[in-house]
């Protein structure tokens, strides 16, 4: 059997990397998807440090997710204020 190539630096096999933006994909943070991924958090950090385009991949999904929240969140308070809700149009 084949040995997977790994990072000299963090270990990190590609596969984990797969693994890992693949649950980030689909969990709410990077502990969630560490957890998911069964990587730890230390490792995936680390491989950050030293991995640009990884680290970029893991900030785009960010990105990503807290946009759409962000638009959940102004089409929310865009139907508060339509309702007529005080409170909301103070934001």
């Amino acid at each position: 059997m084949a040995k997977k190539k790994e990072n000299k630096v963090t270990g990190m096999t590609s596969e984990e990397k797969k693994k890992f933006l693949d649950a980030l994909e689909n969990s709410k943070n990077v502990s969630a998807a560490c957890s998911m991924a069964e990587i730890s958090r230390t490792k995936v950090y680390r491989q950050r440090k030293t991995d640009e385009e990884f680290d970029s991949e893991i900030q785009c999904i960010i990105d990503t997710k807290n946009e759409g929240r962000l638009d959940m969140a102004e089409d929310s308070l865009d139907k508060l204020v339509k309702e007529g809700n005080t409170s909301a149009t103070i934001f």
